[in-house]
């Protein structure tokens, strides 16, 4: 293909000729001129090194309290969801609305089947 071009055909003509988009036989034409038959070789897409930071990926995990009277909400960012984070959590989400009066836990809402406290658990 890119003999073809260096002889002088236009890279739409080669393209064509080939049944591929005019931006495939550019490119390899450029990388060709840039490298040498070397970058017509295949290689990785991977970025030759990553920085510090960047390789990992991490999660962060949403917990939230919702009052369905008042609509106020309490959300923490934190590192899991695990049993005890979430309980850390809920018992700083009651404290959190304690000074609105929105301190009686009726209810759980949770990524499981509802969990019904009922009137006892304050």
């Amino acid at each position: 293909m890119c003999l073809r071009i260096d002889a002088g055909r236009p890279i739409a003509h080669v393209a064509a000729e080939a049944g591929i988009s005019r931006s495939c036989p550019a490119k390899w034409y450029a990388r060709r001129r840039a490298h040498g038959e070397n970058g017509l070789l295949d290689h990785s897409s991977r970025p030759p090194r990553t920085g510090p930071g960047t390789g990992k990926v991490g999660y962060t995990y949403l917990h939230s309290a919702l009052d369905d009277h008042s609509r106020l909400a309490c959300t923490e960012a934190l590192d899991d969801e695990k049993a005890v984070t979430a309980v850390a959590f809920r018992h700083r989400a009651v404290a959190f609305f304690v000074p609105t009066g929105s301190h009686r836990v009726g209810r759980i809402l949770t990524g499981l089947p509802t969990i019904d406290l009922g009137a006892a658990v304050t």
